[in-house]
């Protein structure tokens, strides 16, 4: 079994046919209007059975899924969260632990090795920044939005949550600067992102960076 402290000196490597998918900011029981109502939901009972159905339609058995924090919301939300994912596909489960990280918390209290399985399904918590590669392309991944990341400069992916779109335009970053970043947050990313979708839109846009590595400027 892969533990956590395996994870954090050198990138996960995925091939390119692989099924890799990534979401955040699912918010499961977060009972605010200011949380659901941007994502196009009008209760929280609408959020938690959409964002079901939603992962359902999307996530198969064999899906590598990358949740960037943000999942559960309440008390023993724990327990709800392994309810939850013990009734929705996926193959591998990768679950950050954002800023509402009750869930991620009590998890790893019940497994503190951070990993464990459902039925035939494996599930590793993981740091809130995390390296990737598909395929040849590098992917940085964060709970929270960064300016200046690994291999940015190379054409490094960023994907991100926490802010509920509002640093995005289109789904690429328009306040601080533009470049190959995308919040995977439910507002702007109604459903899970695979990596091909990603690549089709990150893909397109020239890299920006603001270390050494380059002579750009912000």
């Amino acid at each position: 079994m892969m533990k956590v402290v395996n994870l954090l000196h050198k990138p996960l490597k995925f091939s390119k046919g692989q099924d890799v998918m990534f979401w955040s900011d699912l918010h499961l029981r977060h009972d605010r209007a200011f949380i659901y109502a941007p994502a196009g939901f009008n209760s929280v009972e609408h959020m938690n059975a959409e964002i079901r159905h939603r992962w359902c339609s999307a996530v198969t058995s064999e899906t590598h899924l990358f949740l960037l924090g943000d999942t559960a919301f309440g008390t023993d939300s724990g327990d709800y969260l392994l309810d939850f994912l013990n009734g929705v596909p996926f193959g591998t489960l990768y679950l950050m632990a954002g800023n509402h990280d009750t869930a991620f918390r009590d998890l790893l209290r019940k497994f503190p090795d951070g990993s464990f399985k459902i039925g035939d399904k494996q599930v590793h918590l993981i740091p809130n920044y995390f390296e990737i590669e598909v395929g040849k392309q590098f992917i940085v991944l964060s709970h929270y939005p960064i300016i200046s990341f690994n291999k940015q400069a190379r054409g490094a992916f960023h994907l991100h949550g926490h802010t509920h779109g509002n640093l995005h335009k289109d789904g690429v970053m328009r306040v601080i600067y533009t470049g190959r970043v995308m919040d995977v947050g439910t507002v702007l990313t109604p459903r899970p992102i695979s990596f091909l979708q990603v690549n089709s839109i990150l893909g397109q846009v020239k890299p920006v960076a603001f270390d050494h590595h380059t002579n750009q400027n912000i």
